[in-house]
């Protein structure tokens, strides 16, 4: 029997460790991280269950000391941070989209950690034939996407970056296995791979690591470096070499040009994590939660930077994200672990992990975690452990006795209980992956009727993620624009969706309070509502102004407000607000076309006029600006003053709908009826269900 379950329960780990790197599935949303994390959290719970079934058998049970109780340690601060976390869904699940970074992520790598460190007291060399032959089956995969199909599309992550920052570690690994043939194909390979993307961090990875381990040999081989040891260090001259003419030249961008994946740069990352460990010093505000500090502790500078409209949910290092996730506790915790592992296994000279460990380790300081390579650095600490541990027996025959009746009963127990868990487990698990397949479904439809049906049919299968919610409002309110836009349309639908869309978003605040995306959401739903629904505007003030509490230097949620008070024609709010956008970023044109059309709701057409002008001269390229001036022109019966400006949205965006109808308002009024008919039928070639476009066109068509 005992014989049997340690197959089971080997075989079970060996494709455990093939499967998650190569694991991806197209029919969730996210087809890296979402399938990965499924079969880690399913296969992870089988074989630790199996592990627990080992040790009730043999009637006892191992303790490695010292790394069960800095694990335990790590992952009770985890616990911890996320009972106390800022939002408990998220740091339960993980941020959307990502969900390596989440407490379940971690109680999966925790119990792969206790299942494989009790495994074996040698090295299994099976398991690391095993991983090493994932990581070539990738990069043949990688090869042929990225020379004979011109595609970034790797079986690892979403990025190219990812990609390398994966491959590296196993490079070390390689270097020391005996796997011949396949070893040393996997290092030219994947070498060459890791040189073709061209990823900084990676290269400094590389060139480092190659240092440590040039240095190593060196000092253990004071005499010479012989046979293998030779071998080896040639390789590791070879990785040097390709680290630096990697970081001097930029030579595989002249024949390999694909878009680079847009990260939070290394100094905003831990100005970021700094701050919010100020915050939150102790725990940090909880896995999964950079999204909200990131939106709390940003900068106004940042608004100068090209990606300032993006919300980075992960800093660019995961030790920064350890600081703002976990707090100083869980960072200290970790790297004493990791301090432990490296130490322990430099001390018994175990080559085959100490530098693919090392290695993970740089990368982790300059990379953020994925759940690839998240679980193999806790596979390789899980290996170090019960190499490098003090193993304690602890027997609890007495309880475990199957000859006696408590023995019995204990094991009726045991075995009743773990079966309802694991049953329960999967349920749960299933349950939240089935909804993300009809999230996928809904999210790619465009709108109408099919589209609400499956986001609807996602967020009753899953209620716990504010995304589908936020998602499923926009795709409401999107259904309710385009009924308004129907010639005979049907108020009370109107009316239903808008209902159905701002209850939607409430959901999402309600699920996330602390995620300015959310009130962002509910605060448009208002403003688009506004002029079918009293009371709208007052709503959306209060949604903006808790997006605003939550991202205080988002100059565009600032601008945003100051629409809707534009909107109410409470002209001296709207100015206030429209300033604080412009001075947090002075390059934004649009709080600055509403200074001046602020001017003109109150009087002062002229000096609107100016302002625009002005701001034409900046912004020269902007069709709005365009046609806004324009309009100012034709108020003022400059009606050749203001063709010239609606011609110039018109050279600028072609599909400018309201500069196509004032056109042709502008036409008509100098009796230019043909040539105003031909920019109305653009018009409602873009706007065919428009009504005010079909009155025209009529009234243009009479004689």
């Amino acid at each position: 029997m005992n014989l049997k379950l340690d197959r089971i329960l080997n075989y079970s780990i060996y494709l455990l460790v093939f499967l998650v790197p190569i694991f991806w599935v197209p029919f969730f949303f996210e087809a890296w991280e979402f399938p990965k994390q499924f079969l880690l959290l399913s296969l992870s719970l089988l074989i630790f269950i199996l592990s627990l079934a080992k040790a009730f058998l043999q009637r006892g049970f191992k303790i490695l000391w010292p790394f069960d109780i800095l694990v335990l340690g790590f992952l009770l601060i985890a616990v911890l941070a996320s009972i106390f976390s800022v939002d408990r869904i998220f740091s339960l699940f993980g941020f959307y989209g990502r969900f390596s970074d989440s407490l379940l992520n971690l109680i999966s790598l925790g119990l792969i950690y206790f299942s494989v460190s009790r495994s074996s007291k040698e090295p299994d060399v099976k398991l690391l034939k095993a991983l090493l032959l994932s990581g070539l089956l990738i990069t043949v995969f990688s090869y042929y996407f990225l020379l004979a199909r011109q595609s970034n599309f790797n079986l690892v992550a979403p990025s190219l970056e990812g990609l390398a920052m994966f491959l590296l570690p196993l490079l070390f690994l390689s270097l020391n296995l005996d796997f011949k043939k396949i070893s040393l194909a996997f290092s030219f390979l994947a070498l060459g791979l890791i040189f073709l993307i061209d990823y900084t961090p990676s290269l400094i990875a590389l060139g480092l690591t190659a240092v440590f381990y040039l240095v190593f040999l060196l000092v253990n081989h004071s005499q010479g470096l012989r046979g293998e040891n030779k071998v080896v260090a040639s390789m590791l001259i070879c990785f040097s070499a390709a680290a630096i003419i990697g970081l001097s030249f930029d030579l595989p961008k002249s024949f390999l040009n694909f878009p680079r994946e847009v990260t939070l740069s290394y100094e905003t990352s831990w100005q970021i994590a700094i701050d919010s460990l100020k915050s939150r010093p102790i725990l940090g505000s909880g896995p999964g939660t950079f999204f909200h500090d990131f939106s709390k502790f940003r900068q106004a500078d940042f608004n100068l930077d090209s990606l300032w409209q993006i919300r980075f949910d992960r800093p660019l290092g995961y030790f920064a994200e350890i600081v703002s996730g976990l707090g100083i506790l869980g960072l200290l915790a970790y790297l004493f672990l990791a301090f432990v592992a490296l130490n322990k296994a430099l001390n018994l000279k175990i080559e085959i992990l100490i530098f693919p460990l090392l290695a993970m380790l740089i990368c982790q300081a300059s990379y953020y975690q994925n759940t690839a390579s998240g679980f193999v650095f806790w596979l390789w600490l899980a290996m170090i452990a019960s190499l490098c541990s003090k193993a304690k027996e602890k027997k609890v025959s007495f309880a475990l006795a199957k000859k006696t009746l408590q023995g019995r009963i204990t094991t009726l127990i045991g075995i009743v209980a773990l079966s309802f868990i694991s049953l329960a487990a999967i349920f749960f698990v299933l349950r939240i992956y089935s909804a993300d397949y009809f999230y996928n479904q809904g999210f790619k439809k465009s709108a109408g009727e099919e589209k609400i049906v499956l986001l609807k049919k996602a967020s009753l299968i899953n209620p716990y993620f504010s995304e589908y919610q936020i998602i499923l409002s926009r795709a409401l309110l999107n259904n309710a624009v385009l009924e308004s836009q129907k010639p005979a349309r049907d108020n009370q639908k109107i009316f239903q969706l808008m209902v159905e869309a701002a209850d939607s978003a409430k959901r999402a605040t309600r699920l996330s309070p602390n995620w300015v995306a959310s009130w962002e959401t509910l605060g448009m739903i208002y403003q688009g509502v506004q002029s079918l629904a009293i009371g709208a505007e007052d709503w959306g003030i209060k949604s903006f102004e808790k997006a605003i509490e939550l991202e205080p230097t988002n100059s565009l949620l600032y601008s945003k407000l100051g629409k809707i008070y534009f909107a109410k024609d409470e002209f001296d709010k709207a100015r206030n607000q429209f300033i604080k956008a412009e001075t947090l970023k002075p390059d934004f044109f649009e709080p600055q076309l509403f200074l001046g059309l602020i001017k003109e709701k109150q009087g002062d057409v002229k000096g609107a006029a100016k302002s625009l002008e002005r701001l034409q001269n900046l912004y020269p390229l902007n069709s709005d600006i365009a046609f806004q001036l324009g309009r100012l022109y034709f108020n003022q019966r400059e009606t050749d003053k203001a063709i010239a400006q609606f011609q110039n949205a018109l050279k600028i965006n072609p599909n400018h709908l309201d500069s196509l109808y004032s056109m042709a308002l502008a036409l008509e009024k100098q009796g230019k009826r043909a040539e105003a008919l031909t920019y109305i039928k653009k018009a409602l070639a873009l706007s065919p269900e428009n009504q005010i476009l079909k009155d025209k066109l009529e009234d243009l068509n009479k004689d």
